[in-house]
């Protein structure tokens, strides 16, 4: 691929990115993505099939970003199993609150279609593996070195601490109209969920 082709198809990927964002994916249009581009829509189809493919694209570039910074989390993080539990979770929460475009096509995207479209294409399906495994080896540590309670469901219990992103969904509900910032919120969940799982001092194991 030449650099402006190149060029021109992450101007596409960019600007597609804002008006999900924006508009939501049905009422974002080919059109109005052109328009601010400045090419005709006959090269959009040149870089991408349709409207739907572009979003897959958006969500991979940003997917790939954000699998980056986790993969450079894990060799940054250090110390105890809790610790480093704790910093993933708050990492997970702090990207859901980062990039709009997740939490704005699934709100918009009520039956999850789409979503559901895209969380089976083989890499985002290895990428859930791979973090569900990372998940499962601190929670299997902090067992093993008495930091966690020693009933925790090992297999189960990953998929509950990935869907705590999810609450971030409707912050008018969660803030309870202006009455705790989200940041807050994420605060306090993670403070509910590591104390769920951490071993009580002085209990039996």
């Amino acid at each position: 691929m030449s650099k402006e082709r190149e060029s021109r198809e992450a101007r596409i990927r960019e600007v597609g990115q804002r008006h999900f964002e924006l508009y939501g994916y049905k009422k974002t249009t080919i059109d109005g993505i052109v328009r601010e581009v400045g090419i005709a829509k006959g090269t959009f189809f040149l870089h991408f099939k349709d409207k739907e493919s572009l979003l897959i694209a958006v969500y991979q570039q940003l997917s790939q970003q954000i699998m980056t910074r986790f993969m450079q989390l894990q060799g940054e993080a250090g110390g105890s199993p809790a610790r480093q539990l704790e910093s993933l979770i708050r990492f997970a929460l702090e990207q859901f609150r980062a990039y709009p475009f997740f939490l704005r096509l699934q709100q918009l995207d009520p039956e999850f279609q789409l979503f559901r479209r895209i969380l089976d294409l083989p890499d985002s399906s290895q990428e859930l593996d791979q973090g569900l495994a990372y998940l499962r080896g601190i929670l299997r540590a902090g067992i093993e070195q008495g930091e966690f309670r020693p009933d925790l469901d090992i297999e189960h219990l990953p998929f509950v601490l990935g869907s705590l992103k999810f609450l971030l969904f409707y912050p008018e509900l969660i803030t309870a109209n202006g009455r705790i910032s989200t940041g807050d919120f994420s605060e306090a969940l993670l403070q509910l969920a590591m104390n769920g799982i951490k071993q009580i001092p002085g209990s039996q194991s």
